[in-house]
């Protein structure tokens, strides 16, 4: 079996093989980032087995799918922590998204001080570090298993498919979840997130259905403390775009929220600072946003207001 990298090399095995293990052959910190992979131009799961001759590219934090799982498994990390708090709460969906993930539950309202006690027991899930394991089901075994734990939103939408379907599942711990995946291989990848805010939608939209609970939240891969004009500066190494995060409290209005430049190798200053980096004069309040900087130099980001501020990614 010979499969092609995506620098053009190859590695040759003589049996099948899942991708996490011919990533930990091809480098063990490679392994120990990898999100999910592509094989021959196809998302899949780290978990995947490959068979046969195939291109392979291990995507990482840094690639939009990698994003996509890393957040849409913190979101199962949610409401794994939410069905702990609140046993009755109904599962619906919980997708990633731009800048983060949400989920929406049937369940009673929710306010800070509740999303704060969920981040708390999030945190107690990622330390605990259990594995996210895979597995397939008929539609009639999906139904009895989500019939049994009481997850009526779960049985009407594994009804809408077609009988002759396998459908897929993912257990961490005492949570299961209906979801095709990809996701990470463990919930002890997460390093940094945060439950942004909650609010009410509607089941699938509608506002003839009932009214949910969302929650919104964002997961990121480092954590950095800022306080009140201290700088946080990122090297770059080429072109670079550094997503960040920043959330925090203040007790004055906050009119912006960073200052952003970028200092290149000859000393030439420029401001990066995106134009959605503002809070709008809010005193509590988050925001997400691009840097966006090209050439070799540094960039650097200084906040205006005491805050948390989680750099993401440098791709």
């Amino acid at each position: 079996m010979k499969i092609t990298l995506k620098d053009g090399s190859f590695k040759e095995y003589e049996s099948a093989m899942a991708v996490i293990d011919i990533a930990k052959d091809i480098s063990e910190g490679l392994a120990r980032v990898a999100c999910v992979a592509e094989v021959d131009g196809k998302i899949v799961d780290l978990r995947t087995t490959v068979d046969k001759d195939c291109t392979l590219n291990i995507l990482t934090f840094d690639s939009e799918e990698g994003k996509k799982a890393y957040r849409h498994t913190c979101a199962h990390v949610m409401a794994e922590a939410v069905k702990h708090l609140y046993p009755d709460a109904k599962l619906t969906i919980g997708p990633a998204i731009d800048n983060g993930y949400y989920y929406d539950f049937d369940m009673e309202s929710l306010d800070r001080a509740a999303l704060d006690a969920i981040e708390k027991e999030m945190k107690k899930i990622i330390k605990k570090g259990d594995k996210l394991e895979r597995f397939e089901l008929s539609k009639e075994e999906a139904i009895e298993l989500m019939t049994k734990r009481d997850e009526p939103y779960k049985v009407e939408m594994i009804k809408e498919h077609p009988d002759t379907d396998t459908l897929t599942f993912y257990q961490q711990g005492d949570f299961i979840e209906f979801c095709a995946g990809p996701h990470l291989m463990s919930t002890k990848t997460i390093k940094a997130f945060k439950l942004t805010s909650s609010s009410g939608a509607y089941w699938r939209g509608d506002e003839k259905n009932k009214m949910l609970t969302r929650i919104y939240g964002t997961a990121f891969t480092k954590t950095v403390e800022v306080t009140k004009n201290t700088s946080f500066t990122i090297d770059v190494a080429d072109a670079l775009t550094a997503s960040v995060f920043i959330a925090g409290d203040n007790n004055t209005a906050n009119k912006g929220v960073i200052k952003a430049t970028f200092t290149d190798e000859s000393g030439t200053v420029t401001d990066i600072t995106p134009t959605n980096a503002s809070l709008g004069g809010r005193k509590t309040a988050t925001t997400a946003f691009e840097l966006v900087a090209t050439g070799k130099g540094t960039i650097t980001v200084t906040p205006n207001y005491n805050s948390l501020l989680y750099k993401v990614a440098v791709k």
